[in-house]
């Protein structure tokens, strides 16, 4: 199974997202998706889980829920718009990952990507697909689920 991963786009669609998401199964928007037209866009590619980020308050971006869990290929996932590095974690979300055997903990906001393992739960931020912050690249995600191994690539917007 194979899976987009994208947030922060702020209501700003860029073409590029459309080619590396080509052939995904789904698409996970870990929020501020900004605008519901991106979300209709996405989901002209695959079927798209979604979450409410901090700008997500108009249209049907505003009914989004704050996080969702789901199963993707036997590996279970939590997604929610603002969440932390491994070594920023607090207990509190350490202990729900565990009591969830959640292996994926997917999110955004901070538009920087990121992978590292807790364990064997894998915190991952794909970085912003919308407007650029600070002198951060804007990239999406890619991810792979074979056999309960996960893999995964991030793919530039830009350049």
């Amino acid at each position: 199974m194979k899976i987009g991963i994208i947030s922060d786009t702020h209501g700003i669609w860029r073409p590029r997202v459309a080619e590396v998401f080509c052939g995904v199964d789904e698409i996970v928007h870990a929020g501020d998706v900004g605008a519901s037209d991106i979300l209709e866009k996405l989901k002209e590619i695959a079927p798209v889980l979604a979450v409410r980020g901090n700008v997500d308050n108009q249209d049907e971006t505003a009914a989004l829920p704050g996080e969702a869990e789901r199963e993707f290929g036997g590996v279970r996932f939590l997604v929610r718009h603002i969440g932390s590095t491994v070594e920023t974690a607090p207990s509190d979300l350490k202990r729900l990952l565990e009591l969830r055997k959640i292996l994926v903990f997917v999110f955004g906001h901070s538009h920087k990507s990121y992978a590292g393992y807790l364990g064997q739960t894998l915190f991952f931020n794909p970085g912003a697909a919308g407007p650029r912050r600070f002198s951060l690249p804007l990239s999406v995600a890619t991810m792979k689920l074979e056999n309960g191994k996960i893999s995964w690539q991030f793919w530039p917007l830009e350049g």
